[in-house]
């Protein structure tokens, strides 16, 4: 699916994007362009972006939000 029309990214290229540390919106904009035309695409691409640092963190064991409850 494409995020950026402008720039013809897709999903996948922002996925590998940010595998290869580029995650933030400077970063895509550096390396592939998104947002730097119409900006239509920044808030599917910072959403995407969040949801990969989610994905991200429950693959390395954590939870994404970390939620406490005292039971006293």
């Amino acid at each position: 699916m494409y995020i950026c029309v402008c720039q013809g990214v897709t999903e996948s290229q922002i996925r590998e994007a940010v595998a290869a540390g580029h995650d933030d919106m400077e970063a895509l904009a550096t390396t592939l362009g998104v947002g730097t035309r119409c900006g239509t695409c920044v808030c599917a691409a910072q959403w995407l972006i969040e949801e990969i640092h989610e994905e991200q963190g429950e693959r390395r064991g954590r939870p994404a939000l970390s939620l406490v409850i005292n039971n006293r």
